[in-house]
């Protein structure tokens, strides 16, 4: 598309599929305020904090502005300026001003503006916000409706991004508000727990559950042990809120900081993470043997769980009935140190994971799997309470012994492939003939001594990363069937067969028999790859158990493939050449 022009501040900006001038104008480095704007969901234009002033002396909002080639703005003239002060006075004086105890300050959109463009007295009537009750009901969510500027943020990503629905307008002109399914709570509708209405909101209207005050009790408690598992993407959101690289791992920092925090012992739920993986396995091959209705659903994601439970009940009996990996964490801690005193505690990402904790069947035995779920911004919130310089801590690892997880899993197939290259550099070394002889045949000795170099050192790393030699049964699995598959394949394209030479001679009565002739031996080809592959997943999978085994085989089959390939282009390429 044409890269189009227009003026903004004097300055000229390019444009291309913006959708409205607000977008241009933050492509361009210069920032108009909005407090009802999101990319991600449909222009609502309601806080009017983004006007402009154009060309002509005339307002409107630069949300709902489409650009034009040419076109000429301004976005701080004294009308403009004066408009959005009075804007800002008349948005506070229905909005409760707790500032210094909210949960938002300091990150509150209308607070910053309004320091922005010194608005530091009511000029309006102050207290006309709205009087509806807070709601408490969510384990995840406290609605604030006192904070609420009606900027429609949580409503639209709600139900356009979420599709629930859980919350809506209610109400007109003075007594307009944010409700939940008429009138009722949170807890009552179909809210999912899942945190983005609290994540769009500018103020502090809706915000998630705080209980760093309940861990810091726990904390201190000289008669609990304090068990915390984090999640693997806890660091991600901790890295970027501390300011440190993206791609750096901070794993270490976090675990050194909880224990600078008082936690006693601090595990990786990396380890359930592969419990899931392969407890979810299993129950899929049990449903495909015994013919059980599919796709089966993951059981991880709480938010999932409720939605299915409330909209889509008759998907329960495919969803997966192995708990998420927070849940066998916490059966696992519980086990590890029974009889004794445990206060156990999920950090997680995820403000879904407080529903999932208070849910019924996470109470075993009369007790709570998981006592407190804390999301990442409570977590860090704690850290700089207790005066932490997290980018300065040093390295720690979690507790053993279930600290520890199978970076085998990852490093393994690294492994195999490294083995793969310094197979196939040996191998060249009988890829050797003489002028006369056959290149393809001596391409064909050099992928069975590779593939062969590939069985025996796979046996060495299986026993060496696993324990046992099953993994490497897989593999030399995948490469039997690998090479098996490439040698069907030349069977059927090569003319040193009967399928090709059958083709040629159809050539001689018309293209219609030949097209015919060629789609059925196509068809043909197919079905013995199709068995093969079947006998590979099923061997692999009764070397090993688990779907990792079928993975590392599918490597090796195309492994295998491959090489078979380069076997024909080269013996095709030679005969070509001879031909020539």
């Amino acid at each position: 598309m044409a890269e189009k022009k227009m003026i903004i501040d004097g300055v000229s900006c390019p444009f291309t599929t913006e959708r409205n001038v607000l977008e241009v104008a933050r492509n361009n480095g210069i920032d108009i305020p909005s407090l009802c704007y999101c990319e991600n969901l449909s222009i609502y234009g309601g806080c009017r904090l983004c006007l402009v002033e154009n060309d002509r002396g005339k307002m409107d909002a630069a949300c709902s502005m489409q650009p034009r080639d040419g076109m000429v703005v301004n976005t701080h003239t004294k009308q403009v300026l004066d408009s959005r002060r009075t804007t800002l006075q008349l948005l506070m004086s229905s909005h409760r001003a707790d500032c210094l105890t909210c949960d938002q300050s300091g990150r509150c959109k209308l607070q910053e503006y309004a320091r922005r463009y010194h608005v530091d007295e009511h000029r309006f009537e102050p207290n006309t916000y709205c009087t509806e009750p807070m709601d408490l009901s969510s384990p995840s969510i406290v609605r604030d409706p006192s904070k609420c500027i009606l900027c429609g943020l949580c409503v639209r990503t709600c139900a356009e991004i979420q599709n629930i629905g859980a919350v809506d307008f209610s109400g007109r002109g003075k007594k307009a508000h944010i409700s939940a399914d008429f009138g009722k709570t949170l807890k009552d509708t179909d809210c999912v727990g899942c945190g983005q209405c609290a994540a769009v909101c500018p103020t502090g209207a809706i915000t998630i559950r705080n209980e760093t005050e309940k861990f810091w009790s726990m904390l201190q408690d000289q008669t609990r042990k304090v068990v915390v598992q984090y999640a693997p993407s806890v660091r991600v959101g901790m890295a970027e809120r501390f300011g440190l690289p993206a791609n750096e791992p901070c794993t270490g920092k976090l675990v050194a900081a909880l224990r600078r925090l008082g936690a006693d012992v601090v595990y990786d739920t990396n380890l359930t993470a592969d419990l899931t993986i392969m407890e979810e396995s299993a129950e899929f091959l049990e449903k495909v043997k015994t013919g059980a209705k599919l796709p089966m659903f993951t059981s991880c994601c709480p938010g999932w769980i409720q939605h299915v439970e409330n909209r889509h009940p008759h998907l329960m009996p495919q969803v997966s009935t192995c708990g998420s990996p927070m849940a066998m964490f916490g059966s696992l801690i519980r086990k590890q140190f029974a009889g004794e005193n445990v206060y156990s505690v999920a950090i997680m990402p995820c403000t879904g994971k407080k529903f999932e904790a208070a849910r019924p069947e996470l109470e075993k035995d009369g007790e709570r799997l998981i006592d407190l779920v804390i999301t990442t911004s409570e977590l860090c919130d704690m850290i700089e309470e207790a005066g932490i310089n997290f980018a300065a801590l040093p390295d720690e690892e979690p507790d053993a012994p279930l600290g520890d997880y199978t970076g085998a899993g990852v490093i393994f197939p690294l492994a195999v492939a490294a083995v793969g290259i310094f197979a196939s550099i040996i191998a060249t070394f009988f890829v050797r003939g003489k002028d006369d002889s056959n290149p393809h045949k001596a391409l064909k000795m050099g992928s069975y001594v590779s593939a062969v170099i590939v069985a025996v050192l796979s046996v060495v790393l299986s026993y060496s990363f696993f324990g046992k030699i099953y993994y490497a049964l897989a593999i030399i699995a995948g490469l039997i069937v690998g090479l098996v598959i490439g040698f069907v394949t030349e069977v059927y394209t090569s003319d040193d067969y009967k399928s090709v030479k059958r083709i040629a001679a159809q050539s001689e009565t018309g293209s219609a028999t030949t097209i015919i002739s060629g789609v059925a031996v196509g068809m043909m080809s197919t079905w013995v790859p199709i068995v093969l592959i079947c006998i590979g997943i099923y061997i692999s999978y009764s070397v090993t158990g688990d779907l990792y085994g079928i993975a590392l085989a599918a490597e090796l089959i195309d492994s295998g493939k491959a090489l078979e390939t380069l076997e024909r282009f080269i013996a095709v390429s030679n005969r070509a050449e001879a031909n020539a």
